[in-house]
């Protein structure tokens, strides 16, 4: 299913998914259309080709305890009472890396345009570090070290 590098990393550029394993309405960006890059909480892998999770819904109670109210997902006012949340089933990837089931959370910028879509994780920017003053003194002392080495091989071989 996965194509897997010579080191053993997946590249989800390269992965291939059957129609039954593909998650149809993927959002995507509305600038360029390319998918929302979502990742992995566990192994922190990005991408947007990760497949669909088998989701097994949870057993109906055996003997119900309180009245039904309604609808126990909240969010469509049905009032079907409990089980109707099998309707709103939660979308479930994937990842390939560490088999995990995970539920898709995006990144707030668009990998391909910079689009932002004003929700999903923030990206901090790598700036590169200064060096410390204890990483100066250790180039310095290789470096010296480095030079006396040349010099005793010099007068090694010069006799």
């Amino acid at each position: 299913m996965s194509q897997q590098s010579n080191d053993g990393s997946h590249d989800l550029n390269t992965y291939h998914l059957d129609d039954d394993a593909r998650w149809l309405d993927w959002p995507s960006c509305p600038e360029c259309g390319r998918n929302r890059q979502t990742y992995c909480p566990t192994c922190d892998i990005a991408g947007d080709q990760f497949p669909l999770a088998e989701y097994i819904p949870a057993a109906a109670p055996v003997q119900t305890t309180r009245r039904d109210t309604g609808c126990a997902c909240k969010s469509c006012g049905d009032g079907r009472g409990e089980g109707h949340d099998e309707d709103h089933a939660p979308v479930l990837l994937m990842c390939p890396s560490c088999d995990e089931a995970f539920a898709p959370k995006f990144f707030r910028l668009c990998e391909e345009c910079g689009h932002d879509f004003g929700d999903g994780r923030q990206v901090e920017s790598s700036e590169p570090e200064e060096l410390s003053e204890r990483a100066l003194y250790v180039i310095v002392a290789i470096g010296a070290l480095t030079l006396g080495l040349l010099a005793y091989w010099w007068y090694l071989f010069q006799a």
